[in-house]
């Protein structure tokens, strides 16, 4: 598995060596689960730019913010809504200059009291040791519909529960990153010229798909377990929708993690609305092939897009 914030101890916070960004990130995520947002601020550059994968017109606290100020902005917008009971890193994937997170815990809306479960997924971009670009991805549509009272959003499957128990000794050491990427490479230039053979060929048997979506609002939102039904979920999806853009941004490996932040257009077939979404894909690899899948969208544009 990968490192984990759990490794840190707040309290010494200061005396950790933060030198690559994978360090300074398990130190903020480590601060903030115990309230204090403060070393985040800290590696917020001057030129900083901290977003939301969710429509601003939805959310309050999803408009940008620039630099230090504007994540203290943005900090305080969140929690004069909300308040988290509970929150802790899961996974933390690192590569040069680029970490991604996935993080969450149950949250309270103040003004019902209500509770859920939220699973976040962050890009962050560094430059000269300081966070240059940070955006956050969860389930829109989810949030939106449960800070109104209706169902709750949805969440990554863990971890432990995706993981072949039996492929988990060990998976960390014994995989390339570097080979990962170049396979995942292969998956997403054939998959933008509508071929998914090759990702196809990379699942393994034992893979596992899940859209951190509801079902209720996405055919594909799964999750789904095997390789047959992947790819039957893929079928599905090139029946219902036509691939218009699919532009990797960035590529991240650390360990058996992939992660892929992405720029996508599709069109629904029946009613030829455009759906566009800012996309993060994780992927854990084992012996080169794909044993799970997540992907974080803006779930609430792409609904009402039609996607």
């Amino acid at each position: 598995m990968c490192r984990r914030c759990s490794d840190y101890h707040v309290e010494n916070v200061q005396e950790v060596a933060l030198q690559y960004p994978m360090e300074k990130m398990a130190a903020v995520y480590a601060a903030y689960s115990k309230g204090d947002p403060e070393p985040f601020y800290d590696l917020i550059a001057d030129n900083a730019v901290i977003r939301f994968a969710a429509p601003p017109e939805s959310f309050a606290f999803a408009r940008t913010y620039n630099g230090p100020a504007g994540a203290r902005d943005a900090i305080t917008a969140i929690v004069n809504e909300f308040q988290w009971l509970t929150y802790s890193n899961n996974e933390l994937i690192a590569d040069g200059n680029l970490v991604v997170g996935i993080n969450g815990g149950r949250i309270r809306h103040l003004e019902s009291g209500r509770e859920a479960a939220l699973c976040l997924g962050d890009f962050v971009r560094f430059e000269n040791g300081k966070i240059v670009e940070f955006v956050e991805f969860f389930d829109t549509a989810g949030f939106a519909d449960w800070c109104s009272g209706n169902a709750t959003p949805a969440c990554a499957i863990p971890a432990s529960a995706m993981m072949n128990p039996a492929n988990k000794l060990g998976a960390l050491s014994s995989e390339n990153p570097e080979e990962n990427k170049a396979v995942l490479r292969q998956v997403y230039d054939a998959y933008a010229e509508l071929n998914a053979d090759p990702m196809i060929n990379a699942l393994a048997e034992d893979v596992t798909y899940n859209s951190v979506a509801r079902d209720s609002d996405f055919s594909f939102a799964g999750p789904y377990y095997g390789r047959d039904a992947f790819v039957e979920n893929l079928k599905r999806i090139a029946e219902e929708y036509q691939l218009r853009r699919y532009d990797v941004l960035d590529m991240v490996a650390y360990g058996d993690l992939v992660a892929v932040h992405a720029d996508v257009a599709f069109e629904e077939r029946d009613t030829r609305r455009l759906a566009e979404t800012e996309k993060l894909d994780v992927f854990r690899m084992f012996n080169g092939q794909i044993i799970e899948f997540n992907e974080f969208l803006d779930t609430l544009r792409s609904r009402k897009a039609g996607f």
